[in-house]
């Protein structure tokens, strides 16, 4: 059977690089908490869309709060 499309883009490995990449332009980003963050208890019975909308707020919660200082981070990703 094909692998599901949530479980192929949305493992700890996938999400532990997009942060690698994050820290590349912002080097205050706290990796260990926004993975901690994103794989909460809840996380395995997310479907894709919840995973993508869960992972954008656990996202928001470890960027900065100024929204210049983050659209520049995001652009450069």
């Amino acid at each position: 059977m094909a692998d599901r499309l949530k479980d192929m883009f949305f493992t700890n490995s996938t999400i532990n690089q997009f942060a690698d990449i994050i820290r590349q332009y912002h080097p205050e980003f706290n990796k260990d908490r926004f993975v901690n963050l994103v794989f909460n208890d809840e996380w395995n019975s997310k479907e894709l869309k919840e995973k993508m909308y869960h992972t954008t707020i656990c996202l928001h919660e470890v960027l900065p709060e100024n929204y210049k200082q983050t659209l520049d981070i995001l652009l450069k990703i």
